[in-house]
């Protein structure tokens, strides 16, 4: 087995032409004496890469963060939507109930497993394994309210845009998500309650934990690292909706991360999807008969 030195050695190898030798050894200076083995095999790896010399290290903050998204977005996807709970959870304990009920039950089952993935272990992982303040991944609260205004004139700009989409066949097919919400008002409400938990958890998740995990390493260019995943969320929702997802979650994203806060994003989104599924429940002449009935 080779040692240590003999390990350098052979990871420092023959430098490109003009390149200056990566110091490894007991010569170098104090702070790549104290490096262990480990980081000097990254420095390595980093002086490899084009143009190397200006593409930082990934810290163990910021690898925690990247990794634990891919997999915390991966269980979610495949265990706390939908159709997992209607292949798993409806034909053993749900196929007595009538159809409306399993599908409000199905909401509250996408709204806990939000909860869970996106927000409580993303919390979780802040406490106990990155030992931080959750207000520095947006859970501030005091000092927030000067954002209200911003988020009113968000609104208003978008407001006249649902109204538009609203009209079209395809935001028509797919909301409301849950198709037997106008059923009943009190279905309704009950639906529309637990959907905000969605956006609660979401905006914890993307706008929170994604984007102040990864500004101290990535800074503003945390924010379309961000909006990658965020768009793909989106897919199977009408375009427009995809495509604005992009520049939302930049817009959302880069407030919350300048003022460390991300509820008045709740607020929004929030707003956005209930005013979404009002308007076009009014365009298909659904929402008086709900109302009265």
């Amino acid at each position: 087995m080779k040692s240590q030195a003999e390990a350098e050695e052979l990871l420092q190898g023959e430098p490109e032409a003009g390149e200056p030798k990566l110091a490894l050894d007991t010569e170098s200076p104090p702070e790549a004496q104290r490096m262990g083995l480990a980081s000097r095999i990254l420095a390595r790896l980093e002086r490899m890469l084009p143009h190397g010399q200006g593409v930082p290290l990934l810290d163990r903050k910021t690898i925690i963060v990247l990794l634990s998204v891919s997999v915390l977005l991966t269980f979610f996807w495949y265990y706390g939507r939908l159709p997992f709970f209607h292949k798993f959870w409806v034909p053993r304990f749900f196929a007595d109930e009538p159809r409306e009920m399993v599908e409000l039950y199905a909401h509250f089952y996408l709204s806990i497993s939000s909860i869970i993935f996106r927000m409580l272990l993303p919390l979780l992982l802040i406490l106990f394994v990155l030992r931080e303040r959750p207000r520095d991944y947006g859970y501030r609260v005091r000092g927030t309210l000067g954002l209200f205004k911003i988020y009113l004139f968000l609104l208003a700009v978008m407001l006249p845009l649902l109204f538009i989409a609203s009209g079209m066949e395809s935001f028509q097919a797919k909301y409301p998500l849950n198709k037997t919400a106008a059923n009943s008002l009190g279905l309704f409400l009950t639906y529309e309650l637990s959907y905000i938990f969605v956006f609660v958890s979401g905006e914890a998740f993307w706008r929170g934990y994604i984007v102040n995990g990864l500004a101290p390493k990535f800074g503003l260019y945390a924010l379309p690292v961000m909006a990658i995943p965020y768009a793909m969320v989106h897919f199977g929702k009408p375009f427009p909706e995809s495509l604005g997802a992009i520049l939302a979650g930049i817009v959302l994203g880069y407030i919350a991360l300048k003022h460390r806060s991300f509820w008045f994003g709740i607020a929004l989104h929030a707003t956005i999807a209930v005013s979404m599924d009002l308007l076009v429940l009014w365009r298909k002449g659904q929402l008086w008969p709900l109302l009265v009935g």
